[in-house]
């Protein structure tokens, strides 16, 4: 009996194969210096591939095993973000209050300065997500940040059933 792999676009395709040489690279006891970035481009291969709890958990144990990493306030950022891409909200507020207890706090990559608001949206703690977005809208180290932090505050508004609120973020 033949059995058929489900059709994958070309995309998926590149980053199984990407994601799988990765992993061989990985298992092949590469030279240490080369193995932060290996593990990092695994983490983001997962969380392009749609396995963002798989990403969260790799990026996680990468900032935790290379504290030292170039790549840590990054690989912060982005456990964070596939945490919330997995719907795992108590997660990302956690891993959200070590980044901002430690000395570093929100690095300055774009995006990053959102990601409060939104673990805080995605927890229901609406009001703490509203105080963040506002924040941003108005000091975001970003144009794009800014603007987003903009529309996220009148989604926000919205939530809480403050339609002149709502409009004045617009």
């Amino acid at each position: 009996r033949l059995a058929l792999a489900p059709a994958l676009d070309g995309r998926d395709q590149k980053v199984r194969r990407a994601l799988g040489h990765v992993e061989r690279s990985l298992l092949s006891r590469p030279d240490p210096q080369l193995l932060p970035a290996l593990r990092f481009e695994r983490a983001c291969l997962l969380l392009e591939s749609g396995a963002a709890g798989e990403g969260a958990a790799a990026f996680t144990d990468l900032v935790r095993e290379f504290p030292g990493d170039a790549a840590r306030a990054e690989a912060s950022v982005l456990a964070i973000a596939a945490a919330l891409r997995a719907g795992r909200s108590e997660e990302a507020l956690a891993a959200l209050g070590t980044l901002e207890e430690s000395g570093g706090g929100i690095p300055s990559i774009p995006g990053a300065e959102l990601l409060p608001a939104r673990v805080h949206a995605a927890a229901g703690n609406l009001q703490e997500a509203l105080v963040r977005a506002r924040k941003v809208a108005k000091a975001g180290r970003f144009a794009r940040d800014r603007v987003l932090a903009g529309l996220l505050t009148a989604e926000i508004e919205q939530s809480l059933a403050d339609g002149e609120g709502m409009l004045a973020a617009l």
